[in-house]
């Protein structure tokens, strides 16, 4: 259930951005065919496996404590 959850969220977080039509390009690949968007979307992909990858570990040390 928290997966999808996650899921939803990355979901409705992520389709602003992809809807962003731009130039008259294809919405669908407009952000990895442009290379400042390609950076912008690389920047945010990144941004978010730290976010994720935080939360994670934050969740681990809680569940560290309470066995202790």
């Amino acid at each position: 259930m928290k997966t999808l959850k996650l899921s939803v969220l990355l979901t409705a977080i992520a389709s602003p951005a992809l809807a962003h039509p731009g130039h008259g390009a294809d919405p669908a690949t407009h952000w990895i065919a442009d290379p400042a968007h390609l950076a912008v979307t690389a920047g945010l992909a990144a941004l978010a496996i730290v976010v994720a990858g935080v939360g994670l570990a934050r969740r681990r040390t809680r569940t560290r404590r309470k066995s202790e």
